[in-house]
């Protein structure tokens, strides 16, 4: 009975070295095609997104999936920056490569890149670990990141010209505006100024030599005529006898003499 249970615990210990052994990291890398090469990333947020890491710029630890490809781009291995081996924060890679090119393939769909998404090296057996970086924002969309400066003189462009049209608009409707408030106000005016000016023809035309015609307003804005004035009439005076009386002779001393006195003065 002993002997069976440590037969079943080695047959165990055999199927786990089977299942685990092929897997030296992350991904499809065989034990038996192990070599020393390493290739690691660091992925950061870009927050300012100049492409390069400055000062205060946290690393990211998860929600970035890394590939490895070999030199003819196929997927030899792949893993999530949370499932990573390395005790450094930030930061996943492969170990144990051979001498050859390899090309990491980063992508996110929480980050958008600020940086290049895949790095190609040559891993040469005995080398130092080749650490890229890889860089990206939050909250940014792919299009945004990759608006073609001309696009965006145009959006400014488009931008002025709208508001050149606000402003000319609404030049107008102030102008519109205006215009109609002279309009009202001389209407205004002109319905005040008549009556008065009525009035004041009227008062001339009944004080001065020529009335017009009719006892009432509406009597001179319905006709408009005038007449002169009737003169008094002047009845002559009775006739009397003195008027049919002949006249009195004056063949006298005295009438000569006056008559005489003005011939001298005539001569």
């Amino acid at each position: 009975m002993h002997k069976l249970r440590v037969k079943h615990v080695i047959v165990w210990a055999a199927a786990m070295l089977t299942l685990i052994s092929p897997l030296s990291v992350r991904g499809n890398v065989s034990a038996q095609e192990r070599g020393t090469g390493q290739f690691w990333v660091t992925v950061y947020e870009d927050r300012n997104g100049d492409g390069t890491r400055s000062a205060g710029e946290p690393l990211v630890t998860r929600g970035v999936n890394v590939e490895l490809r070999d030199s003819a781009g196929v997927v030899i291995a792949s893993t999530l920056l949370e499932q990573g081996s390395s005790p450094t924060p930030g930061m996943v890679g492969f170990q144990y490569l051979l001498p050859g090119q390899y090309t990491l393939v980063v992508s996110s769909p929480e980050l958008t890149p600020t940086t290049p998404t895949e790095f190609t090296a040559v891993i040469e057996e005995g080398a130092m670990p080749t650490v890229v970086e890889f860089g990206g924002q939050r909250g940014v969309t792919t299009e945004a990141a990759d608006t073609n400066p001309l696009l965006a003189v145009d959006e400014e462009r488009q931008r002025v010209a709208r508001f050149a049209i606000s402003g000319l608009g609404a030049l107008l409707v102030i102008g519109f505006m205006s215009a109609v408030g002279i309009v009202l106000y001389g209407l205004m005016l002109r319905s005040r100024l008549v009556p008065a000016q009525r009035d004041a023809y009227i008062r001339a035309t009944q004080t001065g030599s020529m009335r017009a015609t009719g006892t009432t307003n509406r009597a001179v804005r319905t006709t408009g005529s005038m007449r002169p004035v009737q003169a008094p009439v002047i009845e002559p005076p009775a006739p009397n006898d003195e008027m049919f009386r002949p006249p009195q002779k004056t063949d006298t001393a005295e009438h000569r003499r006056s008559l005489g006195d003005n011939q001298d003065n005539g001569g």
